[in-house]
């Protein structure tokens, strides 16, 4: 007896995709991200950004808790070189992140250049609910100078968020209304 199941069979994610330039894997990061989010992984991801400067809102993405990370099966998102300045990410629409992080967990992004250019959203990372084991290693995180106050112009933002472990190393923070508007949600601890 053979048995046929109909629709489409989508494969998990796992190794080395390539990002932007020539003859890529995946021509833009929201086009990656997505894939990233209909798929999910079975091993580890590194998702190399060819070096260059890149600019819209096929530039930035929301990751939502994908099926398979955990500590073995960590997502990378990495510039080709390793040199923050050789891949720069602009984006100035009102979209409020470049990187959203959805209830996403072991996610690192190292070595880019993340500009957001708009006056009014100012926000590079956004960390919702329960995001939590993510990295940011070694990137320019930055936004246009202002006097203003507003968590909307902040370059980490996370309100209501109830995850943990998420940390930032070797980061500089340029710009923008504040570094971070960082805040939990009731009664429960946001540290680590």
């Amino acid at each position: 007896i053979i048995t046929a199941i109909a629709g489409d069979v989508k494969a998990q994610l796992s190794g080395t995709y390539t990002i932007g330039g020539t003859s890529p894997d995946f021509a833009t990061l929201s086009a990656a991200i997505s894939s990233l989010n209909a798929n999910g992984v079975n091993g580890p991801v590194q998702f190399i950004i060819r070096d260059g400067s890149y600019s819209g809102t096929s530039w930035i993405g929301s990751i939502n808790n994908v099926s398979g990370a955990s500590p073995a099966n960590r997502i990378t998102f990495r510039s080709q070189s390793g040199n923050k300045a050789n891949v720069v990410i602009t984006d100035g629409s009102s979209g409020n992140y470049i990187f959203r992080f959805n209830n996403a967990s072991y996610i690192t992004v190292r070595d880019l250049t993340l500009v957001k250019n708009s006056t009014s959203y100012g926000r590079v990372f956004d960390f919702v609910s329960t995001a939590s084991n993510d990295s940011v290693i070694n990137c320019v995180i930055q936004a246009p100078a202002t006097t203003s106050s507003s968590k909307a112009l902040a370059l980490v933002y996370a309100n209501g968020h109830t995850g943990s472990n998420n940390i930032f190393t070797s980061c500089d923070f340029v710009n923008g209304g504040m570094w971070g508007y960082i805040y939990g949600s009731g009664t429960t601890s946001t540290s680590n």
